[in-house]
């Protein structure tokens, strides 16, 4: 078996054979390399386990949590949602330049921002990101097809605490440390772990952590005319603007969240992101690459490490004055009983749900047409357009055919809440005028109420077609005290 890295080991000599030249002898082998890994496991390895085992042991136990999903955690597959945008060569030569100017590298630039994000969208400040690490350790190693990448666990505690240069700090210790212990192979971190945290991982969960970044290493450059590339045409399309692309994929991410980067023969640099479907909507996958790529440009705009990302980041606050300051729209005409009956009458919303109770649900058709029954009920009462209906209530599921009722007989509107005293609930009733007191879900009317009192009930039997009943957009729809 073999890793990613192993098929540029495959293409390059591919691509040397098709040129006619002879590859040379290899100095190691898989035997070789197996070997060495057995004798690390029965005599390095110890020591190692035991800094994992204390490196993971730091954490709470809340670090270890399931994230909140959109969907329930299960065994079924649902394939991926796939995002790719990129940087230009001047982002991802300042993001180059800040990780020099504080001794580490772009992954751990990366890493800072993955975690800053997690922080973000999730509100967790201790948390685990996986990342790969490639195990050969020369040459003549990683010139042999073998499964030589490591995934190693890596700690976040109390993000958000500090500064961006705080966290890249961080993420830069924790990387390094974490090399110097990646031949400990991942599959004995989580046994161990496992046995010091007794309890059961989901089956349907990846062990240790759910987050991970990798780079996709860029293919050397090739030395005859032909070379393959190894940028998918989807990833392709990404490179050269600001976009987000997007696919849906048939193949689950390893992890529930996988941020791939590489770098791109024109300087700049490939972000790819994948979410798994069945765990979460294409938005909210969208949702997190855009806090990605809207971080790193911005740090790559301001490269002061010791600046702090802005939250919201200014897309956002670009979209939230979008929604709070969007262009004038025209008062529609008609009263609210005219508007919801339209949004009723549109393809498919008839059967949507309108109200959610503990016992079940009501569509909006069934909505329009209990309300239709109580507005003929008020009507046959003698209730005219223009006059005051008092509805007595409390938090009840019946409210809205209540209220649309009353505007489906022309009337106005009047909330008086139970819990109010009772003189005050009989003031407002006389003081607004109300002609007829309808009472929700059985309570008993006051005594100092003085007005003709209506039941609340599903009739049997009765019409619950639309009233007849004219109206317009200045007609008087509800008084509140």
């Amino acid at each position: 078996t073999g890793d990613g890295r192993s098929i540029g080991v495959l293409t390059g000599e591919l691509l040397a054979l098709l040129a006619g030249d002879d590859l040379p002898a290899l100095a190691e082998t898989p035997e070789t390399i197996s070997a060495r890994e057995q004798a690390y496991m029965a005599r390095e390895a110890g020591a190692d386990a035991q800094w994992w085992a204390k490196r993971l042991a730091s954490l709470p136990a809340s670090a270890f949590d399931d994230w909140e999903t959109d969907f329930p955690r299960s065994l079924r597959t649902a394939g991926s949602h796939h995002y790719a945008t990129s940087l230009t060569s001047a982002e991802a030569a300042a993001l180059t330049a800040l990780a020099r100017r504080h001794s580490a590298s772009l992954h751990a630039v990366l890493l800072a921002l993955l975690a800053h994000v997690v922080h973000r969208r999730t509100g967790r400040q201790d948390f685990l990101i996986g990342t790969t690490a490639t195990v050969p350790e020369s040459a003549a190693e990683a010139a042999v097809v073998h499964y030589g990448v490591n995934m190693l666990p890596l700690r976040f505690a109390s993000v958000g605490s500090g500064g961006f240069e705080a966290l890249l700090r961080h993420a830069r210790d924790e990387l390094n440390d974490a090399l110097t212990h990646a031949r400990y192979p991942f599959a004995r971190i989580y046994q161990d772990l496992r046995a010091a945290r007794i309890g059961a991982n989901h089956p349907g969960r990846y062990p240790v952590f759910d987050i991970a970044i990798t780079e996709n290493p860029a293919p050397p450059p090739p030395s005859t005319g032909t070379h393959f590339d190894q940028i998918a045409p989807f990833a392709r399309q990404a490179q050269g603007g600001d976009g987000i692309r997007y696919e849906r994929m048939p193949n689950p991410p390893g992890q529930d969240m996988v941020l791939t980067y590489q770098r791109l023969g024109d300087g700049g640099l490939l972000l790819d992101w994948q979410m798994n479907a069945a765990l979460y909507h294409a938005d909210i996958g969208a949702f997190w690459m855009e806090g990605l790529a809207d971080a790193a440009r911005w740090l790559a705009a301001h490269p002061a490490a010791d600046a702090e990302l802005p939250s919201p980041s200014p897309a956002e606050r670009a979209t939230l004055a979008g929604w709070s300051e969007g262009a004038a729209a025209p008062r529609p005409s008609g009263t609210f009983a005219d508007l919801f009956e339209a949004m009723v009458d549109r393809p498919g919303q008839a059967e949507r749900p309108a109200v959610l109770t503990e016992t079940g649900d009501v569509s909006y058709g069934a909505l329009d047409r209990q309300a239709n029954a109580l507005a003929h009920r008020l009507i046959a009462a003698g209730v005219r357009p223009g006059q005051v209906v008092a509805v007595l209530t409390g938090r009840s599921a019946r409210l809205p055919a209540a209220m649309l009722a009353v505007w489906k007989a022309g009337a106005v509107y009047l909330p008086l809440m139970a819990s109010l005293p009772e003189e005050r609930l009989a003031f407002m009733a006389e003081d607004a005028g109300a002609t007829v007191l309808l009472a929700l879900d059985g309570i008993a009317p006051p005594a100092a109420i003085r007005l003709p009192v209506m039941v609340d009930a599903i009739a049997a039997g009765g019409p619950d077609h639309r009233p007849c009943i004219s109206g317009s957009a200045q007609d008087h729809a509800y008084i509140l005290y």
